[in-house]
């Protein structure tokens, strides 16, 4: 799948997450669906990202769960939406989620894998 069609891809696949999310009494705050090579060198020195981000091709975002007002900041309070982020998976458009990640560990993070990079 080329990048552009990941992209649209990747845009359906997060209103769908959002009003999972919305579905589930969530509250949303979305960071960094653009990143730039520069800002993800920077995540790279401090030890928190890789350098090609799939958040450079806009095919990555990062999402912080509010519930009753209350940020969420525990890997399990966001299980269920990264359960259903990859059953949203298709042929040559693999849905990841950080929650999965050993290094660096990242429940906050969506992202639909490129060129071999989560």
């Amino acid at each position: 799948m080329k990048l552009g069609e990941k992209q649209e891809l990747f845009a359906e696949s997060h209103c769908k997450l959002l009003s999972h999310a919305f579905g589930l009494g969530l509250r949303v705050r979305q960071r960094e669906l653009q990143r730039t090579p520069e800002m993800a060198a920077l995540y790279v020195e401090r030890g928190v990202g890789v350098a090609n981000s799939t958040h450079i091709y806009s095919l990555a975002i990062d999402l912080y769960l509010t519930r009753d007002g209350t940020l969420m900041w525990r890997g399990p309070d966001y299980d269920a939406l990264g359960a259903y982020w990859k059953s949203l998976s298709v042929p040559g458009a693999n849905h990841c989620w950080g929650g999965d990640f050993s290094k660096p560990y990242d429940p906050y993070h969506f992202s639909i894998e490129h060129n071999g990079v989560k």
